[in-house]
């Protein structure tokens, strides 16, 4: 076994000279490097070495039999990390690379803690809080599932006739609903820091690869059964049924799910694992332009008034587009103030210190304030999650949750409304759209971004359960008059995850042995119990997202015991791994007037209108009516000045 120890080691370091390695069969290999990457690939005798993943996986499996699985993280070398099956302290002591440390975020995410420079950074695996369990395609019948389109229509019936409203005067404000602005600033932080890597076939597509063009039948081809897994749909569905419909469309995250038996880690990671707002300072832009204009630091607009797209998913629909204009407009308001205070600064120094100061604006407004909103004030304390609490741990990895990005983070879809409203100024309604129209719009339409950014504002998200736009019509075409149903791919992506059964994390987080039906009790319902009993044939086979989305509220949190507790851990592990995070590189003079603005004061100055919501937080009502906004300036509620001479670059 110490042979097989030591050949891991040694092909660890073979990488030394790249930053990424990905293998395909026994033909390719691809190196993806950082943009000031500079030294030679491998070498063809190392590459030959490596090359054969048969090899290496039998060599994991025997390490995973060898080492203790939940407590290391095995290396993945058919993605990518060059993890090392030491701690995590070892582990990134060992990483190939040097970091020069500063107060500014690195742009792939390196160097963000002087103990772990490569936690945080691009190209690292989903990490696990429960060994991983195969639940596709298995041939073994305790890995029968019911299928996810069944399960997602039982779960959807039974939030939209729940009994306990969801707002209550148990919760922090009482009747006041949050607005959708807030739901799509969730949404953009969950861009932000998961993009998962998905697989494609043997020619390098994804999209349709699972389902006929009109998902009217299933596509038996073997080149394609390692890159998909396509959601059976019944003859009977209530909804698809009228148009023929019997596939829907899904594309892994993992080659095969039996894979998952061999590594603790997850699906590789795309992005930044930090709040570093990568959505709007994306690490790569598409069609080769950039964001930045280096002779004055503003970030790029286009020549309709609209920022730059890099990640396409900024742009999926109307309200998403919306949240990247107000980050990327409110970049060049900063930048123009320091411009004119901050003299004899060059244009990449400005550009550095209004990113800096547009995302300790966001992490302020997110974990102070939005994240409240969905978990509440006491789960927020008990992961010491707001700005009060300075928690930082040096040996913490900044890493993404594999129950948080598959299932858990995935929770919010349930708030998605039926209808994007637009508002005039006044708060006067002025059209209503249908949530699936706002997924094809006028890209060059600014005054149109404007408005809706401002509208979403003063409308409530959805209070009573997944919306039949996301449930029948995400993605719509207008050719065919259906779309697919977004908490069945939610399913299928825990599934694909190979995320432990939801009694699992009863056991893990609440010491809950749970052996029959009953034992759900102190969790849901009797109601909610008996329609998770009709769907599966064991209790003990139960998908997390199915258990969390059933269970009762906690506390003052939008979701229940489980749920809560996942994002509560995922937000503790970003922000207490995080050696940058604003309250760590600011002084208590500069972090009070970073807590001067508030989102109200932002949201009016940068979609340009002088009225806004008293609490930006929360929708339009007699609680929280329409306000003159006190700032006509950025300069009027935040002063750059105390600034300039942060971190000379």
């Amino acid at each position: 076994m110490d042979y097989f120890y030591e050949l891991a080691k040694q092909i660890y370091a073979s990488q030394r000279y790249l930053h990424d390695l990905l293998i395909a069969g026994d033909v390719t290999i691809v190196t993806i490097a950082r943009n000031h990457f500079d030294e030679q690939p491998l070498d063809p005798v190392t590459a030959k070495q490596v090359k054969n993943t048969e090899i290496i996986n039998k060599m994991l499996a025997l390490l995973a039999n060898y080492y203790n699985v939940q407590k290391y993280e095995l290396p993945h070398y058919e993605h990518t990390s060059c993890f090392d099956c030491l701690t995590t302290a070892d582990k990134f002591k060992k990483e190939p690379f040097s970091c020069r440390y500063s107060k500014y975020y690195d742009i792939d995410g390196h160097c963000l803690n002087p103990k772990l420079p490569g936690s945080g950074a691009v190209y690292r695996e989903f990490r696990r809080l429960a060994q991983p369990f195969c639940t596709l395609h298995n041939e073994h019948t305790y890995c029968e599932m019911p299928g996810v389109r069944k399960v997602s229509l039982a779960v959807k019936y039974t939030k939209a006739t729940r009994e306990e409203p969801l707002y209550k005067e148990t919760s922090d404000h009482g009747s006041l609903v949050p607005n959708v602005f807030v739901l799509n600033l969730a949404q953009n932080n969950i861009h932000d820091i998961v993009h998962p890597r998905y697989q494609s076939n043997s020619q390098g597509h994804l999209g349709h690869a699972g389902c006929s063009v009109d998902q009217r039948t299933r596509l038996n081809s073997v080149i394609l059964a390692t890159a998909v897994a396509p959601i059976s749909v019944d003859c009977t569905d209530p909804f698809y049924s009228q148009f023929n419909v019997t596939c829907l469309n899904f594309v892994r995250g993992q080659t095969l799910n039996e894979d998952c038996q061999l590594r603790h880690a997850g699906i590789l990671n795309q992005n930044t694992i930090v709040d570093d707002l990568d959505q709007v300072y994306v690490r790569t832009t598409s069609h080769g332009r950039e964001f930045l204009n280096a002779d004055n630091g503003d970030h790029l607009f286009t020549e309709h008034g609209l920022p730059v797209v890099g990640d396409e998913r900024s742009t999926q629909h109307l309200g998403l587009y919306s949240i990247l204009y107000f980050y990327s407009k409110l970049h060049n308001l900063i930048a123009e103030d320091l411009r004119r205070k901050c003299h004899k600064l060059e244009g990449y120094e400005v550009f550095q210190k209004a990113r800096a100061l547009n995302i300790a604006l966001h992490q302020r407004y997110f974990y102070d304030e939005v994240v409240a909103a969905f978990i509440g004030s006491d789960a927020v304390k008990e992961h010491q999650l707001s700005s009060e609490f300075d928690t930082f741990d040096e040996f913490q990895e900044a890493e993404i949750l594999s129950e948080y990005a598959c299932a858990a983070g995935r929770a919010a879809h349930n708030f998605v409304p039926d209808e994007m409203k637009l508002f005039d100024r006044h708060g006067k309604e002025e059209s209503t759209r249908k949530y699936r129209e706002t997924f094809s719009f006028d890209r060059d339409n600014e005054k149109l971004v404007r408005q809706v950014g401002f509208s979403t504002v003063l409308q409530p998200w959805k209070v009573d359960g997944y919306s039949d736009e996301v449930g029948n019509y995400l993605f719509y075409d207008s050719h065919l008059c259906y779309g697919t149903d977004l908490l069945s791919l939610d399913l299928q992506r825990g599934r694909d995850c190979c995320l432990k059964p939801y009694v699992h994390y009863l056991k893990l987080f609440f010491d809950k042995c749970v052996r029959d039906w009953d034992d759900l009790r102190e969790f849901m319902c009797e109601k909610n119990i008996r329609v998770l009993q009709q769907h599966y044939k064991s209790v003990q086979d139960v998908d997390l997202m199915a258990g969390g989305e059933m269970e009762d509220r906690h506390g003052t949190s939008l979701y229940g015991k489980t749920f809560t507790k996942i994002v509560g851990e995922q937000r503790r592990r970003l922000k207490n791994g995080n050696s940058k995070w604003w309250t760590r590189i600011y002084s208590k003079k500069q972090q009070e007037e970073l807590k001067n603005p508030t989102l109200a004061d932002l949201v009016g100055l940068v979609f340009g209108y002088d009225k806004v919501p008293k609490n930006a937080l929360f929708s339009l009502s007699k609680e929280n009516p329409l306000v003159s906004c006190r700032a006509k300036r950025l300069s009027d509620v935040f002063d750059v000045k105390l600034f300039c001479d942060f971190e000379k670059l």
